[in-house]
């Protein structure tokens, strides 16, 4: 889902990225603020957001993994990451 607003410092400049996994429950914060929060079991239909546009992925949210890696991505531009940690709940 797209975020709510841009919390984010800007270019140049450190942010913290607070990312929650409970059951199907995912919560976003930057820099403290609440930017994202879905429930994958709503995403039931391949291929779908729940508006309704399409996505590239063949099998519905609902069905993902709720277990694995973690992969971080970039788009094409100069990312640094530092102070990685993750913790079970």
């Amino acid at each position: 889902v797209a975020p709510s607003k841009n919390a984010a410092h800007g270019p140049g400049k450190w942010d913290a990225v607070d990312v929650k996994c409970q059951g199907s429950r995912i919560t976003v914060k930057v820099n403290g603020e609440k930017v994202s929060s879905i429930d994958c079991d709503e995403w039931h239909e391949a291929g779908k957001r729940l508006d309704g546009s399409a996505t590239k992925f063949e099998k519905a949210v609902k069905d993902f993994p709720r277990s694995g890696f973690i992969g971080l991505q970039d788009h094409g531009n100069n990312v640094w990451f530092k102070n990685i940690k993750l913790r079970k709940l």
